[in-house]
């Protein structure tokens, strides 16, 4: 009786000391995450190799549920406030764009090229002369309505409460001076206005 009494007490320190080592692990990952990203990744997959697929899979659930309920605490308590990943441009002017390829250039207007030839001497060569395009031809290349868009896509839902959220900014530019890419980011999850998440 009393060998079963201490069999269950010794199953107990154990379990309590895995729950705290896990949840040691779980702050360790917490804090290191800016640091060093691809650690936990590393470590998951040598876990895989000794514990099992199924096994990481329970661990990684618990450390991110503890790793979510300690960043809702700390928000919660002033820490950590949410902030736009970068300072907020003027919005992008929306713009009809055609996504349709331009048709290739008439025959006339590509160059010639020189090739060698036995002798020695260079020879030109020139491309064979092609039929200019017929009007249902160039019809047919031009862009339907259906074919335009607007770019920069139309502003996005805003979600959270964050100045500039859902708003196209420029994000590169062409040699030309013009915007290539846009960019914007979200507060995704109500409950965790904290996560903020960009889009290009």
């Amino acid at each position: 009786m009393m060998f079963t009494r201490l069999l269950r007490t010794n199953r107990r320190r154990w379990g309590l000391a895995v729950l705290g080592l896990m949840a040691t692990l779980a702050l360790a990952g917490y804090a290191a995450r800016g640091q060093a990203p691809a650690a936990g990744a590393y470590g998951a997959d040598i876990l895989r190799g000794l514990i099992g697929d199924q096994a990481v899979a329970e661990l990684e659930s618990f450390v991110y549920q503890t790793q979510d309920s300690l960043h809702q605490t700390v928000y919660r308590l002033g820490g950590e406030q949410p902030a736009p990943p970068w300072s907020s441009a003027t919005p992008m002017a929306a713009a009809a764009v055609a996504l349709s390829p331009t048709p290739p250039a008439p025959a006339s207007a590509r160059a010639t090229s020189q090739v060698g030839v036995a002798s020695g001497a260079l020879a030109t060569v020139v491309p064979p002369a092609q039929p200019a395009p017929s009007a249902t031809a160039l019809a047919a290349a031009a862009p339907a309505p259906a074919a335009l868009a607007q770019w920069p896509p139309a502003p996005l839902a805003t979600l959270g409460t964050l100045p500039g959220e859902g708003q196209w900014s420029p994000y590169l530019i062409s040699a030309s001076g013009q915007s290539i890419a846009a960019r914007t980011f979200l507060q995704p999850d109500p409950q965790r206005p904290y996560s903020v998440v960009a889009i290009v």
